[in-house]
């Protein structure tokens, strides 16, 4: 079974887009987008995904994905 990495669709549009398509190429993870992720606060300010369901955010694009990574390692995903 693969981890779910979920992004809202906002964030994305607003420059989390190459964490998007970066991911989406990842054959061990699954991306799953909705509307809204309830997160609105961290979404105006942050790049931002839940990585099985653990909140995951950061500055730029490239500190996402290597929180993402680092987040699903420690739980054990990957």
């Amino acid at each position: 079974m693969k981890p779910i990495v979920e992004f809202c669709v906002n964030n994305v549009a607003n420059g989390g887009q190459i964490v998007l398509d970066k991911l989406e190429a990842d054959d061990l993870v699954e991306v799953v987008t909705y509307d809204c992720l309830n997160e609105c606060v961290i979404c105006g300010q942050d790049f931002f995904a839940l990585a099985e369901g653990k909140l995951v955010r950061a500055k730029t694009t490239d500190d996402l994905i290597k929180g993402i990574y680092q987040s699903l390692e420690e739980e054990g995903w990957l």
